[in-house]
């Protein structure tokens, strides 16, 4: 299916000719009640008979046919008063279904798109901080050297440079729509003969349990941020 107008003028025609009258269960239960007697007449057959000879299991096993006829003429009886609603169910479904895989991959590329921006955030920000911490270790040295030179006590050092907060996380908008970046640490095998013997097998549950505990680096696993967008 192209798009979802197909189904729903479909559906519209359908409507306008007066396919979805809905029947209620009474009317249902109604177009049944001639089957009652049938099955009463084979279930007292099937009661009464004693399989003695081939004859007999013969006879049982035809009525056993008779009984499961009946069920089919239930089916039948039922798919002929709501045969159209399941058709209906089944075309908003391909709808629904249209609408969900296209916002699906418009969120897909957004959230790729708030990922990479947010990674590029970071590290810009650790760029920032190496430069500075760059020039303050410059600057300990040639005191330590002057220091050396003059041959007296060293300044105290120039403490690091302060940590600059980390991008937010969360981004908001004017109108109050957020998307959150949520880190998501998982793992693949690089060497499966490094990895230690309580990791092996792989235990998926042993090695996220780590994870989760802080554990970063496993010999023989890549452990590794895989955020989400949540929002």
């Amino acid at each position: 299916m192209s798009n979802g107008s197909d189904v729903s003028f479909d559906l519209m025609e359908q409507e306008n000719k007066g396919a979805l009258a809905i029947p209620t269960v009474a009317m249902i239960r109604g177009s049944l009640v001639r089957l009652d007697e049938e099955m009463k007449t084979v279930k007292a057959r099937v009661d009464a008979y004693t399989i003695t000879d081939e004859a007999s299991a013969a006879a049982i096993i035809e009525t056993r046919k008779q009984a499961k006829d009946i069920f089919k003429s239930v089916e039948s009886a039922v798919t002929e008063k709501i045969g159209h609603i399941k058709k209906l169910v089944q075309d908003v479904n391909a709808v629904v279904k249209y609408y969900r895989d296209a916002i699906d991959a418009i969120v897909e590329a957004a959230d790729g798109k708030i990922k990479v921006y947010q990674r590029q955030r970071q590290i810009e920000e650790a760029e920032l901080r190496r430069k500075q911490q760059e020039i303050i270790d410059k600057e300990n040295e040639r005191l330590r050297k002057l220091a050396e030179k003059k041959k007296v006590e060293p300044p105290p050092m120039i403490p690091p440079a302060p940590i600059i907060e980390e991008p937010k996380k969360t981004l908001a908008t004017a109108s109050g729509a957020k998307a959150t970046v949520v880190d998501r640490w998982t793992f693949e095998v690089t060497n499966k003969e490094g990895v230690p013997e309580e990791y092996k097998m792989i235990d998926d549950k042993a090695v996220n349990a780590a994870i989760r505990q802080g554990v970063r680096e496993i010999p023989g696993i890549r452990i590794y941020n895989d955020p989400y967008i949540k929002g």
